[in-house]
């Protein structure tokens, strides 16, 4: 019998667990089936967005193996997402239907039905979305000071008007817990219903992914907090991975920047150096040379690093 006890134990944290039960109360697991030529359960579950759950179980109905496609899990280095914790906690909960006396995980034709009769009021995916996918407008920053580099991005978030993102965790953590934000009277971000577009999927991905490791090195250490890569709760602080990502996902995309507190728009990245024109001119005591970047005088190159930002 699959017990809280044993789904609690295999749970990657105890955040997991809690998550994952709360997914399973609010009806968040909208399917599951099982494949008789893979000999397993397959789940979509309903989070930031539609992710496949996969469930083993060996000859005595205990979980053998798991898998899911979210971020969170391909993190842990070993235990079970949010979203393998609210299957089980439905199998558990119908647990004579998946594997009553006398039955196998195979599933005759009838038992499917039966299954799928439990599912018969679970909503597609494409039930969930609102008719304007919502929009996510970084903003990049950079700063020279005497400590060194600083990197970031801040965020406004919409669809027919933009919205500051004042509190980046409050969004990530709300499109886990399912939890409405109201950025103003006329936008409600309502998880449940919510479609992004695709650059905005692509910033939501950096940014869970930023705050995965955030929460891992948490875990670790309990003076991470002091360098946590959201101490700003509008900032996201890059490092140099993440900044590379984020100028991989604005490639020929125009976007602004402030840097060195001075804000330009119009900004887009190039996979290329700029030309440079060098000039030698004898002077007395020796040589001058002279680099000028850009053969377009319409064309100013900013360099951080090995990266160049034109802007036109």
């Amino acid at each position: 019998m699959l017990t809280d006890a044993k789904i609690q134990e295999r749970a990657a944290t105890s955040s997991s667990y809690v998550k994952g039960c709360q997914y399973y109360r609010n009806g968040n697991v909208k399917d599951i089936k099982y494949l008789q030529h893979e000999q397993a359960y397959r789940a979509q579950v309903v989070g930031s967005e539609v992710y496949t759950v996969w469930v083993y179980f060996d000859n005595c109905h205990e979980v053998k193996e798991y898998e899911c496609d979210c971020l969170a899990f391909s993190s842990y280095y070993h235990g079970m997402c949010k979203h393998i914790v609210a299957v089980l906690k439905v199998m558990q909960a119908h647990w004579e239907i998946y594997f009553g006396e006398g039955k196998t995980t195979i599933l005759t034709h009838a038992t499917q039905e039966l299954l799928d009769f439990f599912n018969h009021d679970m909503l597609e995916p494409s039930q969930y979305q609102q008719s304007i996918p919502i929009r996510i407008i970084p903003t990049y920053g950079f700063s020279l000071e005497s400590r060194g580099k600083r990197s970031w991005l801040e965020f406004s978030l919409g669809n027919e008007k933009l919205y500051v993102m004042k509190n980046i965790p409050q969004l990530l953590d709300a499109l886990d817990t399912q939890e409405e934000i109201v950025y103003g009277k006329n936008f409600i971000l309502k998880p449940r219903e919510a479609v992004f577009d695709e650059q905005a999927k692509s910033l939501l991905h950096l940014l869970q992914s930023a705050y995965a490791d955030d929460k891992q090195l948490a875990d670790w250490n309990p003076y991470a907090s002091s360098v946590s890569a959201f101490g700003d709760a509008r900032r996201l602080k890059l490092t140099n991975s993440n900044m590379l990502k984020f100028f991989t996902i604005m490639e020929e995309v125009s976007f602004s920047v402030e840097i060195n507190h001075e804000k330009v728009s119009g900004v887009r990245i190039v996979k290329e150096r700029p030309a440079v024109n060098l000039s030698v001119k004898a002077v007395v005591g020796g040589l001058t040379l002279r680099m000028e970047a850009g053969n377009d005088d319409s064309m100013d190159w900013i360099q951080i690093g090995n990266i160049f930002i034109i802007r036109r």
